[in-house]
């Protein structure tokens, strides 16, 4: 009985006590796939881990020097995407076939050229805040 029974619990756990981590955009240009570009903390060392569906991500005043370029190649799922008002500017960049999954909040309140061609996906089940500020994805939102 306990051995069937651990499976179970096992898996309640962690759909109970698993969180969402935040993750610092840092390094400037490259692909949103590489952990190298991923901190624990606002400027600090990437190489921490890729987000996913569970993960809060951030792009702020310490995530480059300069202008900078993000490419999302085939799918990035995040929960919260949130870009800081206070940064240089972001271009997001990524084919037709490239796509962003948000399962939370949506926050493009900073400098960001919209140039990726894939859809943008909102998935979100319960309520969330969405702000495009003066952002116009180029193909469609879901």
């Amino acid at each position: 009985m306990i051995k069937r029974l651990f499976p179970f619990l096992l898996f309640l756990f962690i759909c109970f006590y698993v969180k969402a981590e935040k993750l610092y955009w840092v390094g400037g240009f490259g692909n949103f796939n590489d952990p190298a570009h991923w901190s624990f903390t606002s400027g600090g060392n990437g190489g921490v881990k890729t987000p996913d569906i569970t993960d809060d991500v951030y792009f702020d005043k310490n995530s480059s020097i300069s202008t900078f370029i993000v490419k999302i190649i085939g799918e990035a799922r995040v929960h919260d995407f949130i870009i800081s008002e206070r940064m240089n500017t972001l271009i997001l960049d990524g084919s037709t076939t490239s796509n962003l999954i948000v399962s939370g909040n949506l926050n493009l309140k900073g400098n960001i050229n919209w140039q990726m061609e894939g859809k943008l996906n909102l998935i979100a089940t319960s309520p969330s805040d969405i702000d495009f500020a003066n952002v116009t994805p180029k193909n469609d939102v879901i």
